[in-house]
């Protein structure tokens, strides 16, 4: 079959990545995918590499480490040359890129499915390199999640997701919570509890102790982002966001990471949009989406809320 020059330039790509790296793998494809990708729409060459680097979020454990390497064979972002920042992480594999002479970052996400898709293969026998073949073969488009914003709130959060912002984060997924709010590196709530309500409890009970903290929640729909701009919350990780929301957490500068992000929060039959949604969707003042969320909760809150809700 005859390739194109853009499959050659990826074969030898991964046959850089396989030298470093010790065996084929789609893990390792993988890597170098996001790589290309990442220097194909940064416009990454010449000097501008050397200002070029990457954040890979990960399980720090074969076979979704085979990634990195991968990342580090077409983006020569290493440990070593300090353009690598790895983080051990188990909800996905997320890489985040950058080069230091811009305000753009793109961000590039395996999609659920296709770290599902290798798990069950693998499960079943498949070997490495025919996996590795069939995702060499698939589009970006079935690959990845892929995303380019700007960086103008960076500078504000830097201090975050190195301390605050990391540890709301990590709690959220190691300790499996719903909710988690961290400020000075003080756990100040937590929750396992689904829902509006423990963000409205923590709302009433912090009250000025939730400014500037750190958030990590579940699923961060428009009620929550209200919730977070009325409580003046310097950076927010969600499992899942909405479209709505993200709008209203960025034009409020506030940081944010997510996931998965989905058209609307939908109710716990996912037949439909999720009530709160629904109460605050044509309201646009943080401070009126609270009371019309608090009224709706009423008596529905824990009567004595603590601080650890864990």
């Amino acid at each position: 079959m005859h390739k194109t020059a853009e499959q050659k330039k990826l074969g030898l790509a991964i046959g850089d990545a396989i030298r470093l790296h010790g065996h084929l793998g789609p893990f390792l494809v993988i890597g170098v995918k996001m790589g290309n990708i990442a220097k194909k729409t940064l416009k990454v060459r010449g000097k501008k590499s050397t200002l070029f680097r990457a954040t890979v979020r990960a399980p720090l454990s074969v076979p979704f480490s085979c990634t990195i390497d991968g990342i580090q064979v077409t983006t020569h972002c290493t440990v070593g040359n300090q353009r690598l920042t790895l983080e051990n992480w188990k909800g996905g594999i997320h890489g985040s890129f950058a080069t230091g002479d811009s305000n753009s970052m793109l961000k590039v996400s395996v999609k659920k499915s296709i770290i599902e898709y290798l798990k069950t293969n693998m499960s079943e026998g498949v070997t490495n390199e025919e996996l590795a073949e069939r995702i060499s073969l698939m589009t970006e488009d079935e690959l990845f999640t892929i995303e380019k914003n700007e960086q103008q709130h960076d500078h504000q959060v830097s201090e975050e997701k190195h301390g605050d912002f990391e540890i709301a984060k990590n709690m959220l997924l190691d300790k499996n919570l719903t909710l988690c709010v961290v400020k000075k590196g003080r756990t100040l709530f937590t929750s396992r509890l689904h829902g509006v309500s423990s963000f409205l409890t923590a709302v009433q009970e912090l009250k000025d102790m939730l400014k500037d903290s750190c958030v990590a929640d579940r699923v961060v729909g428009k009620a929550v982002a209200f919730l977070c701009v009325y409580s003046k919350i310097r950076a927010v990780y969600a499992s899942a966001l909405s479209k709505p929301a993200k709008t209203i957490l960025e034009k409020s500068s506030i940081y944010v990471e997510y996931d998965d992000l989905v058209d609307n929060v939908l109710n716990a039959e996912r037949t439909g949009t999720c009530p709160f949604e629904h109460l605050v969707r044509k309201a646009s003042d943080p401070s009126d989406a609270y009371r019309k969320l608090l009224n709706a909760c009423g008596s529905g809150l824990p009567s004595k809320p603590s601080p650890m809700r864990g």
